[in-house]
């Protein structure tokens, strides 16, 4: 899914390039974004060109007096911000993206450089530059934090995190006499983004990357109209006390929001080590098998048992494994197909050595999402001494992948008693369906809290508890197998995720259960195989199964003595 984009554009009186600030937008590649319009009391017509190419991503305010960038950005940038780790956007209701993929480009820039804030990358309308607005900061002035000495260099495509913005007191942003600036914004929010970025964390977008184009044709340009007041606004900004560095990893500790672990992108502090158990089953995954072998083994937190169970392939995915096998790994090889949850009760309970051994889900089909998946899990039940998490996980899905792997598993798929139309067509309906959910696509979000409080997992038909599913031993171990069982005494051949995760939901006590807002497991939808494809009324006849079987009491702490 990738990083949350939170697009904030006010602007005063820019009828004429609404058409192109707007599209510019929605024609991006990339579509996991909201896009923020804020109409200052404008009067000639902009209100109304906005409305005619808003979509369902567009979210307008209109204010009925003048305020300025600051004041819009202070009264409604928070409420689009749904998580600390989203990144803003700044972009002027007058100005526009240069490409259709700066968003996608912008989500590998924070993924690559695990930066805060980035700056820079734009030209002028114009086409003219003033000599040095290509450069960013030297080295030496952000290492020492002394952007107030130095020529500004903090220009647009300026983007941040939403955490360092809820870090900022927003009364910093009103001028001397106490009021709100109608110039100057990039002075009053800039300063104290640089200066709370620790240098590691910011980023330059340079001279070869244009993402942004300024729009200096406005005669309602603040240069042109306001240069007296940008330079009384900008001494006093430059005269303000500067921010302390944002100290991420002790706001990790003091701070939960939601119930949601902030975590670190290192983990800087000695954590006590808990043993995982990584349990991938699974058939029919040769294709796949080197992306979730290579996801487990590149792992930097090496405490860890990987217990792979290929349940009766068809395919070459045993030769697949074989080619991964190491002291971490155990295999277990079935000679009939047996699916998750009689795996699970077979090969699980022989490898649990603690009851506090943590057990991570991974479908044998998908893989972690990077290498330091396992570090973090094993951080968040070290800060808050949890018994069960789940997460957001990033969609994968390629059409051409899927459809190969039809067509390469032809005769597996009519071994397996399916049909090679039926799943063609059903591949092709998902790519249309996977590019209509990206139009309002949001990020998974942690259960709401009075479905946690009185446990109306069932009753909700609440299924948010998504990937990577982790959960302690001892609440496995608690389960009744025979639970696990559907209505002719067999075990369920699918629906495992809630036949698994109800039981464990409703024993934790709500504060013992965490959400980590961050993605760390990559859900393949390329797989033609999977078992949801194949018999859609079997999947809908066991989700009702599980969902009225007897609650689980929960379980308070002496029952663990």
């Amino acid at each position: 899914m990738g990083n949350r984009f939170v697009i904030f554009s006010p602007g005063y009186n820019c009828k004429e390039w609404i058409k192109n600030h707007m599209e510019a937008v929605q024609n991006q590649t990339y579509k996991n974004y909201i896009h923020v319009i804020v109409d200052d009391a404008t009067t000639d017509g902009t209100y109304e060109e906005i409305l005619k190419y808003a979509d369902d991503r567009t979210v307008v305010y209109r204010n009925e007096k003048n305020m300025g960038w600051a004041y819009n950005a202070a009264t409604y940038l928070d409420e689009n911000i749904t998580s600390p780790e989203d990144i803003v956007i700044g972009y002027d209701l007058d100005d526009w993206f240069n490409h259709i993929d700066v968003l996608k480009r912008l989500d590998t820039i924070y993924v690559e450089h695990e930066c805060w804030v980035t700056y820079g990358g734009f030209l002028r309308s114009n086409k003219m530059m003033t000599e040095g607005n290509w450069d960013g900061y030297p080295e030496e002035v952000i290492k020492a934090r002394s952007f107030k000495n130095h020529r500004w260099r903090f220009w647009a495509l300026r983007t941040w995190k939403g955490f360092l913005w809820e870090a900022i007191n927003k009364e910093d942003f009103k001028g001397p006499a106490g009021e709100w600036p109608k110039t100057t914004y990039d002075y009053a929010i800039g300063f104290p983004l640089l200066e709370l970025c620790p240098p590691e964390r910011l980023h330059h977008v340079g001279e070869q990357e244009v993402l942004y184009i300024y729009n200096y044709e406005n005669p309602l340009n603040d240069k042109k109209i306001n240069k007296e007041q940008q330079q009384t606004l900008g001494k006093y900004y430059l005269s303000r006390e500067e921010y302390k560095i944002y100290d991420y990893v002790l706001e990790c500790k003091r701070r939960v929001i939601q119930g949601v672990p902030i975590l670190p992108d290192i983990i800087v502090d000695p954590v006590k080590e808990t043993r995982f158990i990584i349990f991938s089953a699974g058939a029919n995954c040769k294709s796949f098998i080197d992306k979730h072998m290579e996801s487990v083994k590149s792992q930097k937190y090496t405490n860890y048992v990987h217990i792979v169970v290929n349940d009766y392939s068809l395919d070459n995915t045993s030769s697949k494994i074989a080619k991964y096998g190491h002291k971490k790994m155990r295999v277990y090889k079935n000679a009939k197909s047996l699916k998750w949850l009689e795996n699970a009760v077979n090969y699980l309970p022989k490898n649990i050595l603690s009851p506090d051994d943590i057990i991570l889900v991974l479908d044998l089909d998908d893989w972690l999402a990077h290498d330091r998946v396992l570090e973090k899990i094993n951080y968040v039940y070290h800060i808050y001494n949890c018994w069960l998490t789940y997460g957001q996980f990033r969609q994968e899905f390629s059409l051409d992948t899927c459809l190969a792997r039809a067509k390469e598993n032809r005769d597996i798929i009519k071994l397996l008693g399916l049909d090679y139309r039926m799943i063609v067509e059903k591949t092709t309906e998902k790519a249309r369906n996977i590019k209509n959910i990206h139009k309002v696509i949001k990020p998974s979000g942690p259960i709401l809290p009075d479905i946690l409080e009185e446990k109306k997992y069932r009753e909700e038909n609440t299924y948010e508890a998504t990937h990577p599913k982790t959960f302690k031993a001892f609440l496995w171990n608690r389960i009744n197998k025979n639970d696990f069982k559907g209505p002719d005494g067999q075990y369920a051949p699918c629906c495992y995720d809630r036949a698994l995760m109800y039981p464990m939901l409703e024993m934790c006590p709500a504060d013992k259960i965490r959400f980590i807002n961050e993605v760390l497991y990559i859900y393949n939808s390329s797989n033609p195989l999977c078992v949801g494809w194949g018999n859609r009324s079997q999947q809908i006849k066991y989700e009702t199964w599980f969902r009225n079987k007897p609650k689980y009491e929960e379980l308070k702490l002496e029952d663990l003595s």
